[in-house]
């Protein structure tokens, strides 16, 4: 998340100490054998990708396995609490947030066994192997604030363990997939938040796992093809879910997930006009209020992100500065 770096890099530079690791997240239930580990995006940080836990037969089905060490932690605590192997963990996209945790599970648990999109393998492929050089140039520049060295650190250690990340069994489809016992809904949803995200649907507790598909405070844009979003949404919208569970943020009813596909498409609208940045932050932050209030307000983080975002995709005939949709339906190689 390119954006998000840059944003949080002009939070800390205005502070002198480095900010504290937050508290582990704690397991919440969402229903009988259903549990969310929140993720977390402490100020002058680089986010944690919300968890969700599906019970199986012999062990824990885990969907996304965060960023930082306190995440991956609270994973292995929970299932060695309830006396259960992981045994799949199935990555919604390759956003380090969400798959940098496979490496500590998969060294506990060596049988589990990923599912994700084929879009991990590019990046381990085509783009990973200088993301060390360049990190390393701009930790060296000072271009990463103090508080965050030791996240980009981190995602040096991630991408220098793609055997971790590699999936088992890649997601191209949307089908039923029974993992331990587990029967999912693995739906395959291309040039959408990334270029194949993978998103959940357990039909014994109607209850979704979205990944970047639903984010807050504002959509992450970085990586994502606007229309094939709009598109994930519907299908979204069209299951028949109680609860969803975005990628970042609190737990939603279908009430509040119909907000907030109206705000991701009046939003994504504005910045295609050319009302003032301003103008679509505030009508973005007017139309979520209900949905971030959950977490302490932080309008100020939120504002700056969703005009930053506008910025990018006018920059970005109207995606993200990396989707990679087909020319022919609108999008740009990169």
């Amino acid at each position: 998340m390119r954006l998000l770096v840059t944003f949080a890099a002009a939070l800390v530079a205005a502070v002198s100490v480095l900010a504290a690791d937050p508290p582990p997240p704690r397991p919440q239930l969402l229903a009988p054998g259903t549990w969310l580990l929140p993720g977390t995006f402490p100020e002058g940080r680089l986010p944690d990708g919300n968890t969700v836990l599906f019970e199986g037969a012999t062990g824990l089905v885990v969907m996304d396995t965060g960023r930082h060490a306190w995440h991956a932690q609270a994973i292995l605590d929970f299932a060695r609490s309830h006396d259960r192997r992981i045994t799949d963990i199935v990555n919604s996209h390759w956003h380090l947030d969400h798959v940098s945790g496979n490496a500590p599970i998969r060294a506990a648990y060596p049988q589990a066994q990923v599912h994700t999109g084929l879009a991990m393998e590019r990046m381990i492929r085509e783009v990973w192997p200088d993301a060390r050089e360049r990190s390393e140039a701009s930790i060296a520049a000072g271009r990463i604030p103090a508080a965050m060295v030791p996240d980009v650190r981190g995602d040096i250690v991630t991408r220098e363990q793609p055997e971790a990340l590699r999936p088992d069994f890649p997601v191209t489809r949307t089908e039923t997939r029974r993992l331990d016992g587990v029967e999912l809904a693995s739906h395959f949803a291309p040039h959408a938040a990334t270029e194949t995200d993978v998103w959940l649907y357990a039909p014994a507790s109607r209850i979704v796992a979205a990944g970047d598909l639903v984010t807050l405070p504002v959509p992450f844009l970085d990586t994502a093809c606007v229309q094939g979003w709009h598109d994930a949404l519907a299908q979204v919208e069209a299951t028949p879910f109680v609860t969803l569970v975005p990628g970042h943020g609190a737990p939603m009813d279908r009430a509040q997930f119909g907000i907030y596909r109206k705000a991701f498409a009046a939003y994504t609208a504005c910045a295609a006009s050319s009302a003032p940045n301003a103008r679509c932050a505030a009508r973005w932050l007017e139309a979520t209020a209900e949905l971030r209030a959950p977490e302490p307000a932080d309008d100020g983080r939120a504002r700056e992100m969703a005009e930053e975002y506008v910025d990018l995709l006018r920059a970005n005939d109207g995606n993200g500065a990396r989707c990679l949709e087909p020319a022919s339906r609108g999008g740009t190689r990169r």
